[in-house]
Parts: structure tokens; sequence; C-alpha cells
């Protein structure tokens, strides 16, 4: 029978449609709730028809062929300004106002893009408080009412509030608005710097302090740091330009302060010496405080210390100055003058104290401890102070060992002040957190924290080069240039393999262990493993527990409650309660019910496909790929048929885990693990929609638990397994809540991950036998030998048989190839004190206490000294004996991960691919559409 051709654009990275969540956070009296928002899509508004809200697009825009904005958050209020309305209805009734009436309240009112930057930018980018008093704030939100068509400050607050709701909301349609808006803040700054009277102002200097501000929140690459620097050199200029006139006002102390640290850091960040203009503005100052004896007090400012410590770094890093005896002579005095200063604070009004956190009641707190500060700034100078002194410590540790001294015991003396030191305040930095958070001044908690994660940490060479401010994202920067937006993290490991030589010149492979420094994406540094025999080490010679990270990440779905979270005896048992319902001979009995809705599948691509053996529209087969294997995970644990690839709308389960999913990522974007309060409404809104979904069926199971079935599902098995672990008595979810949230968290994550992998790499498989015609027709030949001639009693067949499936043994080397060149996910877990991985080749070892141990496994399987023609499609490789150099090495092959902490649903995700690929394969050509595609995105 003839095979009709299909039309695929999905296997591109960079599809994703972007959608904004509007919100407001202040309103004025001038602001009017204007109600419900309209539930349709945008162009169905636009055109005031009705939509059909079809998910993930309307079918108006489909039968259109415009590609559907998608829909807005039913969550946000609308606002409008109505102004203008109440005036001008006021003067027409003043002379009726006796008259007693009834007056609709119908009028609304939509609060601009403007606004809510407006909003956004006071909300979380001012505050009050020392060392800024209340006139400070005034005068910003004074200045930016001023009516003028040029409001440097208006500009540039809009600009900056668009920036970081663009940011927030993943909403690139405000990034062009801020860019914008940021374009007429510079040409007004720039007009005003070529007046004299207006070059010196404040506003000028405040607007600078913003723009740099909006470069800052707007990186996109290094050239962006040179603009940021600009901005800086010309602050300098201007703060020297101003002269001693501006320490008479307080306002002017108040620009000086803040750009005086931000020049500090960027000064820090280029490793260049502070400018001599900001030297001596700063002596000035410093002067109008103390007196015109300042110089000769010491310790001095700690700005003062810090411009000598800065200075101290730029002649390290341009050689100016090699001799570890000097360098180690001016860190110790540096030190010295740092710790008279802290001396000297702790007897003023900078005094804070270190109590338990039981005595406090609060819940934040690093290990039961917390600061009480006088004010959030104190506590913000004391993590300066701290973060200086972490930092020339680190400066005598490195060259305590190369002076010229032969007194070991000094320097080893010198050595332990100096790590002991870096530890304390490090733990200091951590405990003082809590103090800032939830403030404006939160942001100021980047600089300290970053130092702590940069401590120097005792690893063996070779390492991937590491800036002492960035870390190494800038080489995740340079990962993520080569890829569009939405690049799966995982193939940074392929992308290490393939450009190893870049970053390790010296080396004819890249190295088995290499350590990563990706604070803030990541709260703790990494060390991931590229080779088969080290990846082994911590998944199967030993089980290290899931790293943190992980766990947080499940959280706010499962609350630890799961088998992917849950560590030690408690996984043991709830892993051997599950493990029956994914075995070999329970998906098989599963067969027929999951060819049942694979037959949904195969009819929907019917209707895909061109009459008389023409090709279909396009489509995104990603979007049925995710419904079919969202239906089949749910029938596979709970026996319930969803239809989600025939109903017209997702319902109300996939669509809560799929949101949910979206803040769970959003939550762990950041180190900082934040959501704002409406998105954690969200997340519970999510858990109660899934909670009245799953639970009734979990109760029905329980009910029934113990009587025989011929259904043996997911769920049901592992309850009997329960119930005989409790001796054969009931069990009662209400005496029993913590046993109900961890059934109930587990089969969330199995229904979590048991769609999203396997839709892709269906995707995938199409993608390569279309790729690799010769072997698609291997397929295919198989499937006529073992299933028949007739692609259309195959599902009848193997309803009868599933126990052919074990004859398509090609086609099972073709799924593992496609996992091979496409792997989804891999493990990280926890490192332990005293485990080491290491190299049996080299015979270095590599501490792990501290560190994210991530499993490279794919890059390990782009690793072209594990398998020969390694990006080549070879599904052969499966199935030639072991003396053969293609056969595959020993646990090189990572796609469900290794150990007893493998994937538990590795054996029905195999089984239904195979299945797929054995009722459809024969019956459509596949063929990618990027033309298509591309046309409709323009």
């Amino acid at each position: 029978m003839p095979r009709s051709p299909l039309i695929l654009p999905y296997l591109r990275p960079g599809s994703r449609t972007p959608e904004l969540s509007c919100w407001a956070e202040v309103l004025h009296r001038s602001m009017v709730y204007y109600g419900a928002l309209s539930k349709g899509c945008q162009r169905c508004r636009q055109r005031k028809v009705k939509c059909d809200q079809r998910k993930p697009g309307c079918l108006k825009c489909e039968k259109g062929q415009k590609p559907c904005p998608g829909y807005r958050n039913l969550t946000d209020l609308v606002f409008r300004d109505e102004r203008q309305r109440i005036r001008k209805k006021l003067g027409s009734e003043a002379g009726s106002l006796s008259k007693p009436r009834n007056l609709p309240i119908n009028y609304a009112l939509c609060l601009n893009i403007e606004d809510r930057a407006a909003t956004f930018f006071f909300t979380h980018y001012t505050t009050t408080g020392p060392p800024f008093c209340d006139s400070y704030q005034s005068w910003l939100a004074k200045t930016y009412h001023e009516d003028s068509p040029d409001n440097l400050i208006r500009h540039s607050i809009q600009a900056v509030g668009m920036a970081a709701i663009s940011n927030i909301s993943n909403a690139p349609e405000i990034v062009q608005r801020a860019k914008e808006r940021y374009g007429q803040a510079l040409k007004a700054t720039n007009v005003a710097l070529y007046d004299p009277a207006q070059a010196t102002a404040d506003t000028t200097l405040m607007a600078i302090l913003l723009l740099g501000l909006f470069v800052t929140i707007m990186f996109e690459s290094w050239n962006d740091s040179h603009a940021w620097t600009a901005h800086i050199e010309g602050a300098t200029a201007l703060l020297h330009l101003r002269g001693k006139s501006q320490f008479t006002r307080e306002l002017g102390i108040q620009l000086y302060i803040q750009f005086r640290q931000q020049i500090l850091q960027a000064c820090m960040h280029r490793g260049v010496p502070v400018p001599p203009a900001l030297v001596e503005i700063t002596m000035q100052f410093e002067a109008s405080r103390q007196g015109t004896q300042y110089n000769s007090l010491r310790p001095g400012s700690l700005a003062v210390l810090g411009f000598r410590l800065v200075n101290l770094s730029a002649a390290m890093s341009t050689q100016q100055i090699t001799d570890a005896d000097a360098i180690c002579r001016i860190a110790v005095d540096i030190d010295s003058d740092l710790n008279a200063w802290a001396s000297k604070s702790s007897q003023s009004d900078r005094e804070f104290h270190e109590i338990e956190a039981d005595a406090s009641g609060k819940e934040d707190n690093f290990n039961g401890r917390e600061h009480v500060y006088n004010s959030v700034w104190g506590a913000q100078v004391w993590n300066n102070w701290r973060s200086l002194t972490i930092v020339t410590n680190r400066i005598i540790l490195n060259h305590v060992d190369k002076q010229s001294f032969q007194n070991d015991g000094l320097k080893e003396m010198m050595r332990f002040h100096s790590i002991s030191v870096i530890q304390s305040l490090s733990t200091d930095i951590c405990i003082s957190t809590p103090s800032l958070s939830g403030t404006p001044r939160a942001p100021s908690m980047i600089w300290p924290l970053h130092i702590v994660s940069q401590e120097e940490l005792n690893v063996p060479n070779p390492m991937l080069p590491h800036s002492w401010i960035m870390g190494h994202l800038p080489i995740m920067f340079e990962f993520r240039k080569e890829f569009p937006g939405d690049i799966n993290i995982g193939n940074f490991h392929p992308w290490i393999i393939n450009n190893y030589q870049k970053y390790f010149p010296e080396m004819d492979h890249c190295p088995p262990v290499i350590y990563l420094d990706l604070w803030p994406v990541l709260k703790a540094p990494i060390v991931a493993a590229y080779k088969n025999t080290v990846a082994a080490q911590f998944t199967q010679t030993k089980n290290l527990d899931k790293h943190q990270i992980s766990l947080d990440f499940m959280n706010p779905l499962t609350k630890g409650l799961d088998i992917a979270t849950l560590q030690g005896d408690e996984w043991k048992k709830w892993r051997g309660w599950f493990n029956p319902g994914f075995s070999s001979r329970n998906v098989s009995s599963m067969v027929p019910d999951l060819i049942e809705e694979i037959k949904d599948f195969a009819d929907n691509l019917q209707q895909k496909a061109g009459p008389n053996g023409s090709w279909g529209r396009m489509f995104q087969l990603r979007n049925m790929t995710t419904a079919l294997t969202f239906d089949i995970i749910v029938r596979a644990v709970l026996d319930e048929r969803l239809h989600e690839q025939t109903n017209t709308t997702a319902g109300p389960l996939r669509v809560a885990l799929a949101d949910q999913l979206r803040l769970m990522g959003i939550r762990q974007a950041f180190s900082f693990g934040y959501l704002f309060p409406w998105q954690n409404k969200a997340v519970d809104r999510n858990n109660l929609i899934v909670q009245h979904q799953l639970q009734p069926n979990i109760v029905r199971s329980l009910e029934t638990g113990l009587k025989p079935s011929k259904k043996k599902t997911v769920l049901n098995l592992a309850l009997i397994h329960l119930a005989e672990e409790a001796g054969g008595r009931p069990i009662d979810p209400t005496t029993d809540p913590v046993m109900m949230d961890t059934i109930l968290g587990n089969l969330k994550t199995f229904l979590v991950a048991g769609h999203e992998t396997t839709a892709s790499a269906l995707c995938f498989m199409f993608k390569v036998l279309q790729d690799n015609p010769g072997c698609m027709a291997k397929v295919r030949a198989e499937h006529d030998e073992v299933l028949g001639l007739d692609p259309d009693q195959a599902a009848d067949i193997l309803s009868k048989s599933p126990q052919l499936l074990g004859s398509l043994r090609y086609t099972h080397a073709v799924i593992k190839e496609t996992l091979r060149l496409y792997q989804l996910a891999s493990t990280m877990r926890g490192g332990e004190p005293g485990f080491y991985l290491s190299d049996a080749t080299t015979g270095l070892q590599y501490p792990t206490e501290g560190f994210l141990v991530w499993d490279g496994g794919p890059g390990m399987q782009h690793d072209p000294s594990l398998w020969p023609h390694v990006d080549k499609f070879i599904p052969g490789r499966w199935l030639v004996p072991a003396e053969d150099p293609l056969h595959p090495v020993k646990d090189a092959w990572r796609a469900f991960a290794r150990g007893p902490r493998d994937c538990i649903g590795q054996e029905i995700a195999l089984v239904e691919i195979k299945l797929v690929a054995a009722l459809i394969m024969r019956k459509y050509d596949v063929e990618e559409a990027w033309d298509e595609w591309d046309a409709l995105q323009t």
C-alpha cells in the first residue's frame, strides 16, 4: 500500500513561543479595575471573534494558517487611566451633583508598560534607611513625574523597569521596548552632558547610574561589559567635575556612595586600578567628614581599604608586581587594617549580634543561626568588609609558599590563618543573607555570595579557564551563543567534548573530570564526569545520594516525597514497591492497552497526511507525541483513558503538570530559588488540581488493592506490596497523610518523567530515520519479516503476541542509537567528605565534598575515544559481537543512567517507542519543513 508523507517541523530547537505574564503592583486613585480578562488568544481578541481556547493554539488561527500568539494569564488584573474621562465627567456634571442618582461604575483602565516598569523599579530598586534618607526616594519620584519630554530620570527608570520585567516574564517583546526607551534615555543624557549647566546636575549623574544598571540587567555579551565600563568611566569624570560642593548636600553624598561601590566592583572585574579622579574625590569626601588630617588616620575608611586592594590586584594582573614577598607584605598590611576597621566598627553603631535561629522564631536561617543588624545598610557594609577580607587572605594564601624566607612554621601559620579567615567569613556571609532577603538591598548579596563561591578549591589540574569574578560563566556564554535560546543544558556535555582542545590545548583528549563554577546559575560548584569508568564510581560502585539541587527542584511538585528525591532506606523501600509495576513482564501485559493509545496517534497522523500520496500540511510533531506519551503513562500507572490525543483541548491534569514544570524551571533558573507571590500561588493551585485529579484513583485502588485484578497497573502493584508490608491490614489514608502524600508525589513524578523525555525521543527517532533512509529501509524490512507484509495488521498481531517485540532487534538498535545521539537527561549527585573520583590512567584523585557530581553521559556518548565513527548514526554497532571494534564500551551508554537509581520507567519507554515504530514507520514518510516553519515566524 502507498505510504503517505508527512511534513514535521519540530526537531530544531528555538521554536518556543514566549508568554507574557502581565501584572501591576501599585494602584493609584486614578487606576480603575476593568474586570476579568478575555480568555481568547490575542489574534481572536483583535478580530473580535470567539476563540475556542484550544491549547497550544486555537482552531481559528490554525485555519487561517497563522501562528497562535497564545493566551494571557487570567489571574492578572487590568487597570486603565480614567483621569481625563473623570475630569470631563466632573466638569459636565458639576451643576447637578446635588441630585442623587445611581452612576454605573463601568470604567476601566489598562496600566501601560511604562507605568508598570516604573512601579516595578520603585518597588524593587529603591530603599529607605541609612545611608539613604527619605528625601532621596522622594527626589527620585518627584523628578520622575516632572513634565518634560526629555526627562532623563523617567526614560532611564522606565528602561530599567522594562528590562527587569522582561527578564522575569520571559517577554522578548518588552525587551525591544526597553531598548527603545534606553536609546531615548541615552540620547537625552548625551544632550545633557554637552550642556555645561546640566552636565554636573544630580539628574545627569543619576541617569548614568540607571543606564549602567540597565546594561547589567540586559547583559547579552562581553561587549555589554565594556559598555558598562564606559558608564563607570563617565561617572568617575562627572564625580570629579562636581567637586567638593556635592558633599554639602545629602543627595550628592548618596549619589557618590552608590557610584563609589559600583566603580570599585567594576575595577575588580576588569583587573584595573582605581581611577585617580575617584581617589582624589574620595579623599575630599573623607576630609569633609573627618577633617584635613584624614590621610594620617588609620585604618581609614572601608572604601579606601577597598581601593588599596583593587590596586594590588591590578598590579598583580598586569605583572607590575610579581615578587611574592612584596605581594604578601602589602596584602598582610591591608588585612591588618581591615581587622582594625572591624574592631573599631564593632564598638560603634555598626555592631551586630549572632543568635540561634530558634530565638527569633524565623524560618530563614543558615545552619540554625542568623545575624541581627541595626539596619539593612549595616548588613551590606559588613558583607563588603567580609568580601574584601576574603579576597585579601586568598592573595596571601596563593603566595605564602612562594615567599623567599625559609621559616616553614611561619608559612604554615599564615596559611592556617588565611584558611580560617576565609572559612569563617564565608559562613558569616551566608548567615547574613536572610537579613537582606526580601528587601531592595537583596541584590547587594550577589557580590559577597560570589566571593564565597570563589573560595580556592583543592582540585587537581588541568582546570577550565576561570574568571575571578565570573567563574566559568564566560564558557557557558560561549556555549549558549552557538545554539538557540532554548537549548537543553544537557547539550553542554557534547559541546565541551567537541571543544576540549580550545580550553585544554595541552591535552589530546577531554579530561575525565572537569570542575565548573556556574554561580549564580547554580548555587553549588560542579564536578562533571566525562569518562565511563569515573561515572560508574558514584552511580554504581557507590550510589551517592541525590544533590540538594535535585531535591529543591522537585519540592514544589512532590514535597520531596518521591523516588527521584527520597534517600537511603526510605528510597529503597518505595523503589522496591514500584519496581514490579515497571518490570518487563508487567509492561508486556500492558501492550494491548498501549496499542489502543497508539492507534489514536496513527489516526491523527492519517489526518495530517495528504491525499493520494501527497505531502500534508506542516504541523508540530512534538505536540502530538506529548499527548500520546501522556495518555500512555496515565494508562500504565492508573488504567485510565484521558483521551488527550482526541480531545480538542488539553485536560486539567496535563495543563496543571505542564505549568508546574514551567514554574519549577523558573524557580531553579538562579541559585536564589525564588518565586514571586503570584507564582507561589500558582504552584499551590496546580498541586490542588493534580491532587483532585489523582486522589480518587488512589482511594479507589486502596479500597481494592488486596483484591485480585486483571489490570496490574503500576499503582495497584505498588499498593499490594505496600499492604503486604503492613501485614495485610487495610491502608487508611486519613490516618497516614504522609503515606498519601508519598503515593501522590510518586504518581506526579511518573506522569511528568514518563512522558516528557519519551515524547522528545520519538521525535528524534523520526528525524534520524528521515536523515538515514538506508536505516529506515532496514527497519521496514524487519517489520515485514516479523509482523507480516500488511502494516494494518501489525496492531492485532502485537496485541495477541507482545513477545514479538523482542524479535525487532534492529528496531531496538535504532532506538538505542537515537538515544546515544540525543540523550535527554542525566543524574546529579551530592559529593561526600572523603569520597574522591579517580582516574586509573593518570592516578589523579578528584575531591567531591561540597560539589554537585554530574554524570556527563551526553558527553560520553559523543566521545570519539569511546565510540568509533561517533557522529554517524550506526544502529549496527548494537548488533555486533563483543570483539568487534564497533561494539559499545561497558557503561558508556547512559541514556537511562546506571546503577540502583537508574530510570525506573526505561522498560515502558523502550516498549512504547518500539510500538510506535512498528505501527507507524511502514505507513508514512517523514520530512522536516523548516522553510515553511521559518516563513510563518517572519
